[in-house]
């Protein structure tokens, strides 16, 4: 027991618990909506589409976290547009668009990474999809919390949108919410939230960390507010 309070209390272990920490917060509040919507696969998807944006932020700024970070949102709100502009207005179904967009946009990051990695230029496809919790710097630590601060003013901010567009969206365009609108930025916040986690939990433990805790609370709660604190 010792050894392990002295191994939790390095310096690069506090670092990890604590955006790690970061990171429940923010995909436990942003699950809740994105479950609530049947929109699980979604975050699975922009998980593993924002690749593409990694290898060209790569290629334009180099090794640089906060590079990593613009080039990834980009392509995660890219793919959200996509998936959501086939679903709409593509004779397909729903999970078929989601799935063709994703595959494809990680295919093309997986290319790109492994092509940067033969040239003898550290750049790991394994830290993106199991991250690397013990090497987090000082700016992915800056960046989740304003990542999670971001996300925790926008819930409380617009949760009336974010309720009545999950719920009855006919009774929203009937107030002259704007649904497209609201939808777009819940896909803008999942994207940054997923892009924060990255260098941390990694691509596949994201979408775990997004649907679990979510799922579970709304075994245990039926009010929204307290779905989102039990998540």
């Amino acid at each position: 027991m010792h050894e392990l309070l002295e191994y939790l209390s390095t310096p690069w272990a506090i670092r990890g618990i604590i955006t790690s920490s970061m990171v429940g917060i923010t995909c436990g509040l942003l699950g809740a909506f994105i479950v609530l919507r049947n929109m699980s696969l979604i975050g699975d998807a922009l998980a593993h589409a924002i690749l593409p944006g990694v290898y060209v932020a790569f290629l334009i700024v180099g090794y640089s976290a906060l590079g990593f970070f613009i080039g990834s949102v980009i392509a995660g709100v890219v793919t959200a547009f996509v998936i959501t502009w086939i679903q709409q207005y593509v004779s397909t179904k729903n999970d078929a668009a989601i799935g063709i967009v994703f595959t494809s946009m990680f295919a093309i990051g997986v290319m790109g990474i492994s092509r940067v990695s033969q040239r003898g230029v550290h750049l790991d496809l394994t830290d993106f999809l199991f991250g690397e919790l013990m090497g987090i710097g000082n700016t992915d630590i800056i960046i989740t919390f304003i990542v999670m601060v971001l996300v925790i003013l926008s819930v409380i901010v617009f949760y009336r949108y974010f309720f009545i567009t999950t719920f009855q969206q006919t009774i929203a365009k009937t107030m002259g919410i704007n649904v497209k609108l609201v939808h777009y930025f819940l896909m803008f916040l999942l994207s940054i939230s997923i892009v924060s986690a990255l260098s941390s939990v990694g691509i596949i433990l994201v979408v775990a960390m997004l649907i679990t805790p979510a799922a579970t609370s709304l075994l245990l709660a039926v009010r929204l507010k307290h779905v989102l604190i039990i998540s």
